[in-house]
């Protein structure tokens, strides 16, 4: 932590455990806070114990999965009710309208876990891109591997995976997003520079 305050990192992130021993070191450093969890109460939790912001990761995401893990749709929209500090939505978003929902749902940001090892510029191996892109997410298989409660820290894709086609760079990534979630909005006959979802 030392190192990275020294290197002017601002934004800390914490995950799996208690995370509020760097809270007064990250604040007096004027930076901020994250933890990511996937039960509402632990956010509850790192809320009062002085996160700056949460992240919550519904069950459609990947890795450790906890006995009552929620859907993101649950996660976010009922912590929007609970919580007072921005809600990051994960788990399960890699498309334009996965982007806008969980925004309208009530967060207030996106984490992209799954999306991001697609990318050109992630140094995962060429062969394993190649197999996750042709993952059939409705497999049995995969819905052991992401719906069935494990402790197994596994290297393998969200549900997300499911709307990706290609190895892209990063930027086009995120332009798509962007560009297709705007498109949508404007289909739906918003045509502001902008929108507010915090008064959602």
């Amino acid at each position: 932590m030392d190192i990275a305050i020294d290197e002017g990192v601002k934004i800390f992130t914490t995950s799996g455990y208690k995370g509020s021993f760097i809270e007064d070191k990250v604040h007096e450093a004027n930076g901020y806070w994250f933890h990511k969890c996937v039960l509402i109460k632990h956010a509850i939790s790192a809320e009062k114990e002085g996160a700056d912001a949460v992240t919550l990761v519904g069950l459609e995401g990947t890795g450790f999965k906890h006995p009552l893990t929620n859907s993101t749709l649950i996660n976010i929209t009922i912590a929007k009710k609970m919580l007072k500090i921005p809600i990051i939505a994960a788990g399960g978003i890699g498309d334009s309208r996965g982007l806008l929902s969980t925004l309208f749902m009530g967060a207030d940001a996106v984490c992209l876990g799954t999306a991001l090892p697609i990318s050109e510029e992630c140094p995962v191996p060429l062969n394993i891109k190649e197999k996750w892109l042709d993952i059939d997410i409705f497999s049995e298989d995969f819905y052991k591997r992401i719906y069935h409660y494990n402790v197994k820290n596994f290297m393998y894709p969200s549900t997300a995976i499911a709307h990706q086609r290609t190895i892209i760079p990063l930027k086009d990534l995120i332009e798509n997003l962007m560009n297709g979630a705007e498109d949508i909005l404007k289909s739906w006959g918003y045509h502001s520079d902008t929108i507010d979802t915090t008064s959602i």
